[in-house]
């Protein structure tokens, strides 16, 4: 008898023990399918932000998301910040923006938040107006329009503005891959790097500058030059300003190449430099503005 007891104990333990094992297999298979549905959908950002975002458009080079104020501007950084890589999607901005009323803009894509834009962003050749970055309350103590950046920017200018940090730029801190191209834009904002300034990209080792112009102040406490202060895979048709004196880029650290760049006081030298770039340097697709 006392066997018999035993052994329907054991099988109930058994069983109680599988159902427990069958509970905690399906609770680690939905945890994990949640966490990747989560990163496949933040990686897939084609078309679904149209609806739960609210630009007008449809995000596809065709039929772009507009950004048609400055709350679009904003929305969109806020956008990238909280995740959305936005992978191969369009943005064409319409109007000129203006940040007069914020403070202190966080870059579109902090390095501290550890994501990055992955799009095209057609500036229309329209202009960011009074842009005030000042890194000192940052993680990565890092000031630039964008922070990480692994899609392409063109067709825009930095009107006005102080962009300030341990490490400054007027677009972009770094690039996160190859695909991270900054073309046929210009700064005339003031930068300032306590370590390193660049009037266009710090330490954009992947990426490349084409066609571009920094015509705002750079300084740095360190290194400072008026495209490039530490790094890019190429510098192409960029413009330096004669004016100011700083170099186009850190001569000392660059280790990419360096194509068909200017000297020249005004914008219209983006128009010459960029009627003489050989079609290779162009990504497919791209329509560079006259400024």
């Amino acid at each position: 008898m006392i066997k018999k007891i035993t052994t329907i104990f054991l099988k109930v333990i058994i069983f109680a023990a599988r159902i427990a094992l069958a509970v905690c297999i399906l609770y680690i298979a939905y945890s994990t399918f949640s966490k990747w549905d989560y990163i496949f959908n933040r990686f897939d950002t084609r078309m679904e932000w149209n609806d739960s975002v609210g630009f007008e458009g449809h995000g596809t080079s065709e039929d772009p998301y507009l950004i048609q104020s400055t709350e679009d501007f904003i929305l969109f950084a806020d956008e990238v910040n909280d995740g959305g890589y936005f992978t191969d999607v369009y943005f064409l901005q319409t109007v000129d923006v203006d940040l007069e009323e914020i403070d202190n803009f966080h870059p579109i894509g902090a390095l501290e938040d550890g994501y990055s834009f992955r799009g095209v962003y057609d500036g229309g050749g329209h202009r960011i107006y009074n842009l005030k970055i000042d890194a000192e309350d940052f993680e990565s103590k890092c000031a630039s329009l964008f922070g990480m950046l692994e899609g392409t920017v063109m067709n825009l200018g930095i009107e006005s503005g102080r962009i300030e940090g341990e490490y400054a730029a007027g677009f972009a801190i770094c690039a996160g891959d190859q695909g991270a191209v900054i073309i046929n834009c210009y700064n005339n904002a003031y930068v300032h790097g306590d370590t390193r300034g660049g009037g266009i990209v710090d330490n954009f080792y992947f990426g490349k500058v084409i066609n571009c112009a920094n015509f705002g102040h750079v300084s740095s406490g360190g290194i400072s030059a008026q495209i490039c202060s530490f790094d890019c895979e190429a510098i192409i048709a960029c413009v330096n300003n004669s004016d100011i004196r700083r170099p186009l880029i850190n001569y000392e650290s660059v280790g990419g190449q360096v194509y068909d760049c200017y000297v020249g006081n005004d914008i219209s030298d983006l128009n010459f430099a960029h009627s003489n770039i050989d079609d290779d340097y162009i990504p497919d697709g791209t329509v560079l503005i006259d400024w």
